[in-house]
């Protein structure tokens, strides 16, 4: 069985790569998710590409696949 939930966000999040706004956020512990999407809502969060993101949570570009990590400003 495959679960899966989406939330939707006002707010403007794009890959530090390639600029798309075609991002996926991975969330691997649901304790946090309200906090970061209200973070993106309020633009306090931006993504940094890198090769060990957040055990937590994560993202990933659907368009050129670059991964990384949340980070509140």
């Amino acid at each position: 069985m495959k679960l899966q939930i989406t939330y939707w966000t006002k707010g403007k999040i794009s890959c530090p790569t390639c600029k798309s706004d075609n991002i996926v956020v991975i969330f691997l512990r649901s304790n946090r998710i309200n906090e970061v999407i209200r973070g993106i809502d309020k633009n306090e969060v931006k993504l940094a590409s890198s090769s060990r993101p957040s055990p937590d949570f994560h993202w990933v570009c659907k368009n050129c696949f670059d991964v990384g990590e949340l980070i509140h400003e």
